[in-house]
């Protein structure tokens, strides 16, 4: 029979398998797909209405879904805008999903409770909360509030998010903002619409420097063209409409900041895109600056004698954002010049570091010299004001000008010597009186 020789084979490949710290079943699990969580979302429910009779009550809700437990939401603030002239915003009423939540301010149409605390929460058509809860954050899938509109007209209107990351937001626990993709709503009658798209260059931009964007790849319907484009540029206002595709714009602050854009096509106000957004990674421009304007230390300055060694003491100081190392420091003075080897330390920012020097002063001419320590500015500093330093010492010669170190006691004896002296310059000067003195008497 062929059972017992396939059992043995089967035992053997069992064993060779545990030798080998295999299991039969764990390949099986590992092809089996891993799901990874789905993004959050930030959205409008639903996501259309039809057109209802001038004076129904229309309502949207502000939704959010697939806030991970890990990273849940514990406030927002976040901006709708419609067309007042389609649907007229009344009221809002917060939802269940962020129980225990306080509005902090609230703006409807212009008209707002609390402090007013983005200017884009202004504006016909426009509605703004601003809310937090004292307590956890929630996770899940839920409404965060519910706009109330009325009808006033057609044919229809776009139910937006206004603005970027920095007007229009979810935060977590401490405050930090949680990445979401949000998803706009419409009303009515929609017609085709021009869409909104843009590139920008350089992809990872720097604080200080302009950033391009080209917003050609926009389109229009058939038949149709765009003729204005409104950027808003990470919380700032948004911009007057532009005729041309191609704009900069040069951001302050580093951070993931948001970019949004909206294009509207030769139909006239109406007819404009849903907002196209794109997060822009801008990072800290890097400064690159050493000094050692107030790092130069000499000693002695004064009374040397030819011979003498003066030490000469630089201090380099780090103000800029990233650590440095090998650069090269040299000093001046009476016609020579020392030169350092190049610094290996690294020196973190608002760290320091130190080069020594020695000037033999053997065979120099006494007189006031002039020190200057010269810093090699780094590929990239342009900030170099800073990079001399500058002293004075004084050469004499021996004797000259040096000072003199006398104890108490030697001024006491000095005093007393003194005191002597005029005793005996009286004594003597009383004898010669006396003996003019006698003179004159013999004479008479």
């Amino acid at each position: 029979m062929i059972i017992r020789p396939v059992a043995r084979s089967v035992a053997v490949i069992l064993i060779a398998m545990m030798i080998l710290n295999l299991s039969p079943i764990s390949p099986i699990r590992s092809i089996i797909p891993v799901h990874a969580q789905a993004a959050p979302e930030l959205f409008i429910a639903p996501s259309h209405q039809d057109l209802a009779p001038t004076g129904n009550t229309v309502t949207f809700d502000v939704n959010v879904s697939n806030i991970s437990p890990g990273d849940p939401v514990a406030g927002w603030s976040v901006i709708v805008q419609t067309n007042v002239n389609v649907l007229n915003p009344v009221r809002i009423a917060l939802g269940p999903f962020l129980a225990g939540a306080t509005e902090f301010a609230e703006c409807i149409n212009s008209q707002c409770t609390g402090a007013v605390w983005d200017s884009n929460a202004q504006g016909p058509g426009v509605v703004g909360s601003l809310a937090y809860a004292s307590q956890n954050g929630n996770s899940g899938n839920g409404t965060l509030f519910t706009i109330t509109y009325t009808a006033v007209g057609g044919p229809y209107t776009l139910v937006n998010f206004v603005g970027g990351s920095t007007d229009t937001y979810l935060s977590d626990n401490q405050g930090g903002p949680i990445t979401v993709n949000i998803t706009d709503g419409d009303y009515g009658n929609v017609p085709p619409l021009p869409v909104a798209n843009f590139t920008f260059s350089p992809l990872q931009p720097f604080t200080g420097e302009p950033v391009a964007f080209n917003a050609s790849m926009s389109s229009a319907p058939p038949g149709h063209t765009i003729t204005d484009y409104l950027w808003t540029f990470a919380g700032a206002s948004r911009t007057q409409p532009l005729t041309t595709p191609i704009t900069s714009y040069t951001f302050t602050q580093p951070g993931d900041l948001s970019v949004s854009l909206v294009v509207e096509d030769d139909r006239g106000l109406g007819f404009r895109s849903h907002p196209f957004q794109r997060t822009i990674p801008v990072a800290l421009k890097p400064l690159i600056q050493l000094s050692i304007a107030q790092g130069l230390s000499i000693y002695p300055i004064d009374n040397i004698l030819p011979g003498g060694i003066v030490s000469i003491k630089v201090l380099v100081l780090n103000l800029g954002t990233d650590a440095e190392t090998g650069f090269n420091v040299w000093v001046s003075v009476a016609g020579n010049n020392f030169t350092a080897p190049p610094y290996t330390a690294v020196v973190p920012p608002t760290g320091q570091g130190s080069l020594s020097f020695k000037w033999n002063t053997t065979g120099v001419v006494p007189d006031v010299y002039t020190v200057r320590a010269h810093l090699s500015p780094l590929p990239g500093e342009n900030i170099t004001a800073d990079n001399d330093a500058y002293g004075s010492v004084r050469v004499i010669y021996p004797f000259q000008g040096a000072p003199v170190s006398i104890s108490v006691l030697q001024l006491l004896g000095i005093g007393f010597l003194a005191l002597i002296a005029v005793a005996v310059s009286f004594g003597a000067l009383s004898r010669i009186r006396d003996r003019r003195l006698s003179a004159k008497q013999d004479i008479l």
